[in-house]
């Protein structure tokens, strides 16, 4: 055997090696490409005879384990509910707003729920309440009994599209699209109780509505105490308006 043949003997068993090696390497490869894929599965339907057209807001998950979430229509008032979903997918409608007279509990929540520190949900409702068609703010346990915590009537802000968040000082900080002193929506803050309810900033204070109008979005709380958000309309156009509630927690009145 000349020296040529004798390499590509020796190197033929190491090239038969490496392509095993390779082999197993690229099947490893595609069976993780695999379990990462992800698995999409429908839990539950809703319903016209239950509850139906969960809104903007996302679910929220309980200390009992449950998600807990939103309707705009449905219920036993067909004005929206507030429902229970197991990690299965069994869905509980816990509320039924419209239960009060005039719809007093307000109707057709839009916002999403938050959880509370206290281990309950808050929430809004974007119409009706005690006053005026102009929503409400509310809070309800995991069992369902639900408490109106203030009632819109223009001047304070009305028709809140936005989820509520929980500032570090324990207040709830949401906003209205409308109302306030220029018509044009507010940043509002209100505690756990209902007691003492606060609109914290009125949008289109300055000339040609440069500081924003019609809030839709929550807003979120960040590492600076600030709150920031975000408005529909107003501002340079054909921009929209990105703020921060220029509110700092040390300036607040205690709770």
């Amino acid at each position: 055997m000349n020296t040529k043949d004798h390499q590509q003997t020796l190197l033929h068993p190491r090239s038969a090696s490496l392509k095993i090696f390779f082999s197993i390497m690229l099947l490893s490869v595609a069976a993780a490409i695999a379990a990462a894929s992800p698995q999409f599965k429908t839990l539950s339907d809703f319903n016209t005879t239950s509850a139906y057209q969960p809104y903007y807001g996302s679910l929220v998950q309980g200390l009992d384990g449950n998600f807990y979430g939103t309707t705009v229509l449905g219920g036993a008032n067909s004005q929206g509910t507030v429902f229970r979903a197991t990690p299965a997918g069994k869905i509980t409608v816990i509320y039924s707003f419209c239960s009060l007279a005039s719809c007093a509990d307000g109707e057709q929540p839009y916002a999403g729920l938050t959880l509370g520190s206290d281990g309950n949900f808050y929430g809004t409702t974007y119409y009706d309440g005690a006053i005026c068609d102009c929503g409400t703010v509310f809070k309800i346990t995991p069992a369902g009994v639900l408490t109106t915590l203030h009632s819109f009537g223009v001047t304070d802000g009305y028709n809140p599209w936005g989820t509520l968040v929980q500032g570090s000082d324990g207040y709830f900080y949401g906003t209205t699209s409308n109302g306030g002193a220029n018509r044009s929506g507010t940043v509002f803050k209100i505690n756990s109780t209902g007691s003492d309810f606060i609109s914290v900033y009125s949008f289109c204070n300055l000339s040609g509505c440069a500081d924003g109008s019609d809030p839709r979005g929550g807003l979120v709380q960040g590492s600076s105490g600030l709150f920031y958000g975000t408005t529909l309309s107003g501002g340079p156009m054909p921009a929209r308006e990105l703020y921060t509630a220029s509110v700092q927690l040390a300036r607040l009145p205690p709770s």
